[in-house]
């Protein structure tokens, strides 16, 4: 049983001091219903109910940008704040801010599509420039910390899988891991079941010692093979890394 029997009393005893029969959406004396609700719902971490012993232990790296890097930022959060502030750029605004942690590639890609879609003359001229510095530094200090610690880490356990929100991320860092001799599977929504079925597996084999994902790697799959994850970007929401 969910309950002690008895918490809520008979079905009777209920339907008569909290159900308002005509209108059975809304309850009767709900500050009492709440009281009641609080006393019978317990929220119990999955370490408290002693079924997750493992131990999580956490490294945060700290990247300083280089001068090209700065000066590709304060651009784009000058663009992101002062000039591009119409609503009908609000989703925009939103896929060129989540860009900023992620690869020049990511960033270059996301400037360039926007350029040639958008109506106002002073944000695509700026959209262009944020586009060619991007695609200009070609790698970033994140992607080398990135790499750098992926070594280290394949070197003590053997296995690293690398999350982060975007595709073409994805992409820019497998080019990466592939000319330092890094064997990695890519993983995206992008992909046909098979060819994921493909990546997890070349992953849990060894074939691959890097697994780069998308948050559709959180889902459903089955990664216990690998102890060590690299956040490559973080969500908006936090909740997200909680369930990577």
């Amino acid at each position: 049983d969910m309950l002690r029997p008895g918490t809520l009393g008979t079905a009777r005893q209920f339907r008569q001091r909290f159900v308002d029969d005509s209108d059975e959406r809304q309850p009767r004396n709900p500050a009492d219903l709440r009281r009641l609700a609080s006393s019978a719902m317990i929220r119990t971490t999955r370490a408290q109910a002693g079924v997750d012993r493992v131990k999580r232990r956490t490294k945060d790296v700290a990247v300083a940008l280089g001068k090209p890097e700065r000066e590709l930022y304060l651009l784009a959060t000058e663009l992101l704040r002062t000039v591009m502030t119409d609503k009908a750029d609000a989703i925009r605004r939103r896929h060129l801010a989540s860009r900023l942690a992620g690869s020049p590639f990511s960033m270059g890609a996301t400037a360039l599509r926007m350029s040639q879609s958008h109506a106002d003359a002073r944000v695509r001229k700026i959209l262009e420039e944020i586009a060619h510095r991007a695609m200009d530094l070609r790698t970033s200090t994140r992607e080398k910390a990135a790499v750098d610690l992926t070594k280290t880490w394949l070197n003590e356990h053997g296995r690293v899988l690398i999350f982060t929100q975007h595709s073409d991320t994805v992409q820019a860092l497998q080019r990466r891991l592939d000319s330092e001799g890094i064997a990695a599977a890519p993983f995206h929504g992008g992909m046909v079941n098979s060819e994921r079925a493909k990546a997890v597996k070349s992953f849990k084999s060894g074939a691959a010692a890097v697994l780069l994902s998308t948050d559709a790697g959180a889902e459903g799959q089955n990664l216990q093979c690998c102890n060590c994850v690299i956040n490559y970007d973080l969500p908006w929401n936090p909740m997200r890394s909680e369930q990577r």
